[in-house]
Order: C-alpha cells, then structure tokens, then sequence
C-alpha cells in the first residue's frame, strides 16, 4: 500500500460500495485506493469460470480510510462500471492478509476476496455454503479419495449431512449432524501422505431422534461431544414435538363495543405441529376490539 500504515487499525466489518459512501456526504479525499498488481482466480468452476471470476476481481478497486485507534478505519469497494455490489464484509484481518466476503448482482455465488499486503494482490475463491464453517489444520490435508458408508444413502438422498461440529477422540475424527449421527475415520488416514482411500463410517443417533433440520435448529435444544474420554449425547424432550393451540376469528357483534374479534382455541386433537413457540402471554380466550 502506498500510504504508511499505523502499527494496528480497528477495522469496521462493513464493508460499503464507494459510490454509496460519497453519496451520502463524505469527503473522497479521506480515502486512499489500496494497490493491486496481481489477481488471481481458484475453485470457480472450468477455466471459463476461473477466468470469468478473475475478470471480476481485476475490476475491483479497493479503498481505505484509516484511522488511528481507538478510531475505525474502514474499508470500501469501487466495482468496475456494469457491476454493484451487492452486499461485503470482513470475515478476517490478520498479519498481511484482509480476507473479505462479497456478493455482486447478476453473479450467481458469493466469493471471497483475499488481499495480500505484502504482495499487493488480490485472489477470488467461491464462498463456502452458509451451513460449512471455515477451520484449519496444522498440516495440510492432501487431496484423498474418499468411500463413504452404505446407510449415509439412506438419510442424506433427500436432506443432507450439515455438520454442526467438529471432534477428535483417540485418533478418530468425527462430524456431528444433530439432526441424524456423526460420520466418522481416522485421522492417520485424513493426514496420512499415502495415496489411501479414506474409508469413512457413521453411527447413527438414537432411535426416535432423527430430527428434521427444516423445521427448527437442533442447537437450540440438543448436543453432542467429548465429555471425558466418552462421546455424549445430549437432547430437551419433547423440544421438535410440542403441541399449538391453533385459534378460529368468528365475527360478532356487540352493541356497546362495536364489531370483536373473538379469538377461540381449536381442539388440540384437531391439528398438531411440531417445533413451535408457544406464547404463555396469549390467552385462551380474548377480545380484541377493533379500532
């Protein structure tokens, strides 16, 4: 970057389009363009999307406004003419590297950017789906062929394995879905540097705890981990089976209040749902007058 920087920012996450900015009242002359001189495309499909992706990139010009702490230095994005900016952030800000998320109108994906200070560059990747968290290794993991179990086909043709946590115990490593099991194999075999097929297993939940992940979040009411030496499994009962009083709107009138809305309870034997909210302040019978 051409402009010296202090020893350390605070950085504002929100990350604004540069016309936006200027719109709305602030001076241009308190932001500095950051220096680019190479771009870099990867994950983004063929090489047409490779090279679409890194197009995109050569187009954004980014800028900062620095401060010194305790103020907030922030970052904008002045895309190339024809593109907007839909939505950015800083997802992480360390050493030489600003790693930002971003979304553009008419691009069918979020990505992330990745500047690199030290060598003024700027790299494009696809962002990872919303439900897949980022973690690191201490040693990178090589590229393997995976085989994965006979039942995963079972629970997953039609939902999906998401991955609420990730653990290690006694060599094994284990992704837990707590709406279905945890999917498990070994780690010598994740870090191993020989050409092995990495054979994976799953152990399914208990019986009756299948849940499904489209009606609520099973982090709300359930958990499962290592607990000395021991992998434990913890749920609330009843939490994905409990029963709302569903309400009928009759019409009568009334000669002093005007017309009321009369509020009645529907027989629980009539209709049933399952991960719902109830709201102890609602009675089971009320007036409400209308205005």
């Amino acid at each position: 970057m051409a402009m010296a920087l202090p020893e350390w920012i605070v950085l504002d996450r929100c990350v604004h389009p540069f016309e936006e900015i200027i719109r709305e009242g602030e001076e241009e002359s308190e932001w500095e363009e950051i220096g680019c001189t190479a771009w870099r495309a990867s994950g983004c499909g063929d090489d047409d999307g490779d090279a679409a992706a890194e197009a995109l990139a050569r187009g954004l010009t980014l800028l900062v406004r620095l401060a010194d702490p305790p103020g907030v230095s922030a970052l904008a994005i002045r895309p190339a003419d024809g593109v907007f900016l839909c939505a950015a952030s800083v997802d992480v800000a360390d050493g030489n590297l600003v790693v930002l998320s971003a979304a553009f109108y008419g691009f069918p994906r979020r990505y992330y950017l990745i500047y690199d200070v030290a060598e003024a560059s700027l790299a494009i990747t696809p962002h990872l789906p919303r439900f897949c968290k980022p973690s690191f290794t201490l040693k990178p993991l090589p590229r393997k062929e995976t085989r994965f179990p006979v039942e995963m086909n079972r629970p997953w043709k039609q939902v999906g394995f998401s991955a609420d946590s990730v653990f290690t115990l006694n060599g094994i490593a284990y992704w837990v879905d707590l709406a279905l099991g945890l999917l498990y194999c070994k780690t010598s075999d994740l870090l191993s540097d020989r050409d092995a097929v990495v054979e994976f297993s799953f152990i399914d939940l208990p019986p009756g705890s299948r849940a499904d992940r489209d009606l609520f979040r099973p982090k709300m009411f359930r958990t499962l981990g290592c607990v000395g030496g021991s992998i434990k499994f913890v749920s609330i009962d009843g939490y994905h089976k409990r029963e709302e009083t569903y309400f009928n709107i009759e019409e009568e009138e009334d000669e002093e209040d005007g017309d009321d809305c009369i509020i009645e309870p529907v027989a629980a034997a009539e209709r049933k749902i399952t991960n719902t909210w109830w709201q102890p302040w609602m009675e089971k019978r009320c007036r409400i007058q209308r205005r």
